[in-house]
């Protein structure tokens, strides 16, 4: 366990100048392929007493920045072997002099964000190390189990969680989109989209288009994650799908 309380389950690999050899970078055959690129975490949600459930957040890694070429031949290095090191964050010499020139001097800035997952487990609640994880995730899984006018005690007695309590955790998280999934079987399918959709909006506060899943249901997260608050919402929560 983590120092926050979170579980590292895979981490991304960072590139250490000895892993990238003089032979590799006079060819330029060094690539990526085998490195991982991205992360998983796990962090611990309220289901049932004694039951021990985790939900998890998936990031893949920061995109690699691109270099300026006027600004790398102005500090003296030529278009070559050493813009692989530049790009993988390590200082070069200039070619006519033994001066450092440090990556931030000639790589332009990364607008481009990671992508960012979260699927939680059955739950009525969730710990504050998994609301550490789910901050600002592109799509965030959540159940809605219990539906009704007892919802809320069903949920605390069931261990499962409500559409109107997956709204407002997507709301606190700045989820882009809200999934909601593990629906009851008491409702009927041609319900679902209406009944608990809208629910969950009441508390989400237009910060996340809400989808109702079902089965084969892919979303096409964009390179760079949805961006859906500089354009106006739309209601139906089209666009995630």
């Amino acid at each position: 366990m983590n120092a926050d309380g979170t579980w590292t389950l895979e981490e991304i690999e960072n590139i250490s100048q000895s892993d990238i050899s003089a032979d590799a970078l006079k060819k330029e055959a060094y690539s990526n392929s085998g490195i991982q690129k991205i992360s998983i975490k796990a962090g611990e949600v309220n289901h049932l007493p004694g039951i021990q459930t985790f939900g998890y957040a998936v990031e893949e890694a920061p995109f690699e920045r691109r270099i300026d070429i006027g600004k790398a031949q102005a500090c003296g290095i030529s278009p070559g072997p050493k813009f692989r090191l530049l790009k993988k964050g390590f200082p070069v010499k200039m070619d006519e002099t033994d001066q450092m020139i440090q990556p931030d001097q000639v790589l332009i800035p990364n607008t481009v964000r990671p992508r960012k997952f979260a699927l939680l487990g059955d739950n009525c609640a969730i710990s504050k190390s998994m609301e550490s994880l789910i901050q600002g995730v592109d799509v965030l899984v959540q159940e809605a189990t219990i539906i009704g006018e007892n919802g809320g005690k069903d949920s605390l007695i069931r261990g499962h969680s409500t559409p109107s309590r997956a709204g407002k955790m997507a709301c606190e998280s700045k989820a882009n989109v809200l999934l909601l999934n593990h629906i009851s079987c008491s409702v009927q399918m041609d319900e679902v989209n209406e009944l608990i959709v809208q629910v969950a909006k009441e508390t989400n506060n237009g910060v996340s288009e809400v989808v109702a899943a079902f089965d084969f249901l892919e979303l096409n997260v964009p390179r760079g994650g949805y961006n859906f608050h500089s354009t106006s919402k739309s209601t139906s929560g089209d666009r995630a799908k």
